[in-house]
């Protein structure tokens, strides 16, 4: 075998061992001819009632431990028969299930699991197309969903000549649908998921372009992405996964007129040949709202935000004043510009929280929302004394959260429709976050940030100005007046209106949406001023890039690579791929981000500055001794020791976050497992999604999916101690 297919596997060993048990004669619920590339995925098998799923840094779920186990039984499923690995008093059972007329599967339960089989003639490339799953196991193999229903998600997949098996985690919003399609050859473009500026007129202007873009199979190492202007043509080479997307940036200078539109020619080429071509249209906008890229320091990813500047004609005696405005859930930026008039003296900014679903304002939304606001400051001279903060629904709970982590920032804060936090609004966490013990304690910590009343005293001294309509189905008004009772209990003044007959949004967007667009919140950050140093009564947990401090979230940070390991067994190799390439699609779907994938022998040929995550073990990841330069943790097959204890076994999973060997600032984060049941283990982990705290350290047996928190063996939030299990 050469080196290339052992690090990129490609046909039969892209496989785990799933694949490589196929039943022979097993009956295939859908056959794929040698001739059709086109398939609709609708015949298959359903269960339910398998898992507990909640904004829990550890949930339980049979089918995964099921599939930590071994998913090969998936093969043999027929109807009646009873999960594998089920031992629970009242077993689930699998039943058929067949997609209605449009190929939705509609009317499911959440958490509900579909599994279609494919019988496919030969040995192919395919793109799979599919919305309102949350994840799906391609062959065993984790690949990202699409939750929200974006209709963007379209993974590149390789299918084995016989029975392949797609296993749907139904996302609960709605119904499911999933089509397989035929594959460009090496790469090819996305065309729904473009992160585009608007171009402002009679300039010649360096812009920032997000573009999506599939590498199909093993064929390409590197991407190379051409962009070319009337003005301006680059060449953008990038080492990508395989059979992965990255969203790729892309940097071009363009000549704009006054009006109309710019053509940016895109293509992905291999030598010569150009294996697809994309024209992206780009507006170019005289006056009112418009889009803004630039590059995050995150990931090294295009983001946008929208600007609502002052009337081109306003006379300006001052530096403007700077209004930050957070959008609501499922709502892009660009909506929540347009629902504001244009103001004299006024920026309003509204960054995007990554998506409009996103990180709810916390985590990378919070740290979004902050290098946006830094970068308006400095394009637009705003004035420091008058930085303001307000948003709509779960905008409005970014409004709480910016507001009593970052008091020195803004003078005046107005939540509306906003939600306090998760435990109030969802009871996401509520007694059953984490249990009452150390450990559990632990766990609570590496979150604390989320809960917003307990820095409110933080408020005191700001302009705040609470709204509400008070027949809000969406939001309960119950959010505002608890915020209302807390800000009284602290002795802080603000202001407060509850609209009658109001649901979750009114107003008339042409002349500003009054939801938005308040008088009274214009009035209050009329008379806020920012004093130069604000008294901060309660600190807060985050360290200075948004983080809680001695959180495992944060070495996703400062342009971080993902580093898979290859020195160990073929299995070993698919299984780190397999992790680093899921993360690196939940980065992108969740965060619109670029996750650099690389293999240990690549990077370190080749090392890049930033933060690093390790997929594997000290014994499978070639670069873990350049990286780690103690033995405080060390991560072996069989062995783990840490705190001058050893745990023996294969099946040991750890998270991890360490300083960089020879950095000051970077960080080493460590995706592993002691073997391969420990690494299949940390596989479905949400470390990605808002509202759940991981610690910086935690050390967990496979069984977690059955066991739950039962099933850790120590945590440690980084001050040094650790918290082993009794």
């Amino acid at each position: 075998m050469s080196r290339r297919r052992r690090h990129y596997p490609e046909g039969m060993l892209r496989f785990t061992a799933l694949s490589l048990l196929c039943a022979q004669g097993a009956l295939a619920q859908v056959s794929l001819p040698a001739d059709v590339s086109d398939l609709p995925l609708t015949k298959g098998f359903a269960i339910d009632g398998v898992g507990r799923s909640a904004r829990r840094p550890i949930n339980t779920d049979r089918m995964v431990a099921a599939m930590v186990a071994g998913p090969a039984s998936l093969l043999e499923v027929k109807a009646g028969d009873a999960l594998a690995q089920d031992s629970s008093e009242t077993p689930s059972t699998w039943r058929e299930i067949e997609a209605g007329e449009g190929g939705d599967f509609s009317g499911v339960k959440p958490g509900t699991y579909i599994l279609v089989r494919v019988n496919s003639a030969q040995d192919r490339s395919l793109l799979l197309t599919a919305t309102g799953h949350a994840m799906v196991y391609v062959n065993g193999s984790p690949r990202m969903g699409d939750p929200y229903g974006t209709g963007y998600v379209t993974l590149p997949i390789t299918l084995a000549k016989g029975e392949n098996t797609f296993l749907f985690a139904h996302a609960g919003r709605g119904a499911m649908r999933a089509s397989l399609g035929p594959a460009p050859i090496g790469a090819g473009f996305i065309k729904g998921d473009l992160t585009l500026p608007d171009l402002r007129p009679d300039l010649m202007q360096e812009v920032l372009i997000g573009v999506p873009v599939i590498n199909v199979g093993t064929r390409l190492n590197a991407i190379t992405l051409v962009a070319e202007s009337s003005v301006d043509s680059q060449r953008t080479v990038v080492r990508a996964g395989h059979d992965t997307v990255s969203k790729i940036p892309v940097k071009l200078k363009v000549q704009s007129t006054g009006e109309g539109e710019q053509t940016v020619h895109l293509r992905v080429t291999e030598g010569p040949l150009v294996l697809d071509s994309l024209d992206v249209k780009l507006r170019t906008v005289a006056d009112g709202h418009y889009r803004r890229t630039f590059l995050s320091r995150i990931d090294s990813s295009v983001q946008y935000f929208s600007v609502v500047p002052p009337p081109a004609d306003a006379p300006t005696t001052q530096p403007p004043a700077l209004v930050l405005s957070l959008h609501g859930a499922s709502v892009e930026a660009t909506s929540q510009a347009g629902s504001y008039r244009q103001r004299p003296d006024t920026y309003i900014i509204c960054p995007t929280n990554r998506r409009p679903f996103g990180f709810d304002w916390e985590d990378w939304g919070r740290i979004d929302a902050l290098e946006v606001m830094d970068l308006a400051k400095q394009m637009y001279g705003t004035d420091p004394a008058r930085q303001y903060l307000t948003g709509h629904s779960m905008g409005g709970h970014g409004t709480w959260q910016l507001g009593v982590h970052y008091p020195n920032r803004f003078a005046a804060i107005a939540p509306s429709a906003g939600w306090l936090s998760f435990d109030s609004y969802t009871s996401a966490g509520g007694p059953e976050f984490a249990p009452k013990t150390p450990i559990g304690e632990v766990f609570q910590k590496a979150r604390n940030a989320s809960m917003t009343l307990d820095y409110l005293e933080n408020l005191k001294d700001k302009g705040i100005f609470i709204l509400h309509g008070d027949a809000d189905d969406n939001v309960p008004v119950t959010q505002a007046r608890a915020g209302r009772e807390a800000l009284d209990k602290a002795g802080i003044a603000y202001g407060f209106h509850e609209q009658p007959g109001a649901g979750h949004w009114w107003g008339n967007a042409d002349s500003g949406a009054a939801c938005l667009d308040w008088p009274a919140i214009w009035d209050t950050f009329s008379k806020s001023r920012l004093a130069p140093q604000t008294r901060v009564n309660v600190p807060s947990p985050l360290d200075d890039r948004g983080f809680v401090m001695g959180s495992f979230k944060r070495v996703f940070d400062k342009s971080f690579t993902l580093v898979y390991g290859t020195a160990g067994s073929h299995q070993d190799e698919l299984m780190a791929y397999d992790k680093a390439r899921f993360d690196a699609e939940q980065w992108w779907v969740r965060g619109n981000g670029y996750a650099r994938i690389v293999s240990d022998s690549r990077f370190l040929a080749e090392p890049l500055p930033g933060n690093v995550i390790l997929y594997g073990n000290r014994d499978t990841n070639r670069a873990w001794r350049a990286l780690i330069g103690t033995d405080e943790l060390l991560l072996e097959n069989n062995t783990l020791t840490v705190g001058g204890r050893t745990l023996q076994g294969a099946d040991i999973a750890c998270l991890a976050t360490l300083p960089r060997k020879g950095s000051k600032d970077e960080l080493v984060g460590i995706v592993g497992g002691s073997g391969p049941a420990g690494m299949k283990a940390t596989q479905r982990l949400n470390y990605f999604l808002s509202g759940t705290g991981y610690p910086e350290l935690m050390i967990m047996r496979s069984d977690i999916w059955t066991r739950g928190y039962d099933a850790v063996e120590a945590v440690s939030t980084g001050d040094g101690s650790i918290t082993w299990r009794p």
